[in-house]
């Protein structure tokens, strides 16, 4: 009795992704199961809800995970075969974005745009749900958000790694090796030499002779 209360879910770790929420959205704490959460005004005094969540893998795959949705609003669930045409698929800041949008039945009927956004080895989860009216009025925001999700910027680090490196290395290729391909011998490649390069450890690369 309990388990499922009392049974650790594992939430990603690692790269995340970054947004920016209009400002009238009311931001709450986050906490271990989700990266974000909003509550946003919807008609009269009632607000819809945007959580932000991501967890490791697939989470059970595309179906399980869109049924899940249906549930929570009472709508039947997906066969597999049903799901293209249920869903929206976008590419958009790097992103493969699964989009839906789900309105339950009922005297009050709940309304839940998702997202599903595979990255970094794990799964993200955007879900606005409120009432129909309440959706509706947000709806417009909701989509500049989700489409303005993106990556989180590398580091300094990280981009002086990956980026002024490649540029220094392509240099000198460029500079002492332009016909690289014609080269015939190792014999072309003698002794080691050493570059002192400001914020760089020391690297060793091959003193290359240049084409004839």
């Amino acid at each position: 009795q309990g388990g499922m209360a009392n049974t650790a879910v594992p939430t990603a770790s690692g790269a995340n992704l970054t947004w920016t929420a209009p400002a009238h959205w009311k931001a709450e704490r986050a906490s271990a199961m989700r990266k974000g959460t909003y509550l946003i005004a919807g008609e009269g005094t009632s607000e819809a809800e945007l959580s932000i969540t991501a967890f490791p893998g697939d989470v059970g795959g595309e179906v399980a995970n869109l049924n899940r949705w249906r549930g929570q609003i009472s709508l039947a669930p997906l066969a597999e075969g049903e799901v293209a045409a249920a869903v929206t698929r976008i590419k958009q800041g790097g992103l493969d974005l699964t989009v839906v949008d789900f309105t339950g039945t009922g005297a009050s009927p709940q309304r839940i745009l998702g997202a599903m956004v595979p990255f970094g080895g794990a799964t993200w989860f955007f879900k606005l749900m409120g009432s129909v009216p309440d959706v509706e009025s947000v709806e417009k925001d909701y989509d500049k958000f989700l489409l303005g999700a993106k990556r989180l910027a590398k580091s300094n680090k990280e981009k002086f790694g990956s980026e002024a490196v490649k540029t220094i290395l392509n240099n000198l290729l460029d500079k002492y090796v332009p016909k690289f391909d014609q080269l015939e011998e190792q014999a072309a490649l003698p002794q080691m030499v050493t570059l002192n390069l400001p914020k760089l450890n020391k690297i060793e690369l091959p003193a290359l002779k240049k084409a004839e």
